[in-house]
């Protein structure tokens, strides 16, 4: 979720483009699925000056997400932003896993014309 509030904010990405954009991890969490030693690691999407960048800056030992086995540990992301501004309500889904954005409309949107949310 950080990367692709990350994403958002200081890139200026649409959601779509957050959601789809190379993740990077550190884990540290016990579980089913860890990489060794919470070693950090990249989609494979990233590109080589990327992951050359943070290895020459000590990070050592980057795994790739795609074959290594930790790919169950990037979180799948499926959001809604709304923004304030104008009432639109926008959604985006992960294409990394099965996943979609629905949203129900409250009946008092549909009593009252004022409050509906713009698409």
């Amino acid at each position: 979720v950080l990367n692709v509030t990350l994403n958002l904010i200081d890139h200026g990405m649409s959601l779509q483009q957050a959601i789809d954009a190379p993740r990077l991890s550190v884990t540290h969490a016990a579980g089913p699925v860890q990489c060794e030693g919470g070693a950090p690691f990249m989609q494979p999407r990233f590109s080589v000056a990327a992951q050359d960048a943070l290895r020459e800056r000590g990070h050592a030992g980057l795994g790739d997400a795609g074959t290594d086995g930790c790919q169950a540990t990037i979180g799948s992301v499926q959001a809604i932003v709304i923004d304030l501004a104008s009432g639109t309500h926008h959604g985006a889904a992960d294409p990394r896993r099965e996943g979609t954005v629905i949203q129900v409309r409250p009946a008092s949107l549909d009593e009252n014309p004022a409050r509906k949310p713009r698409f």
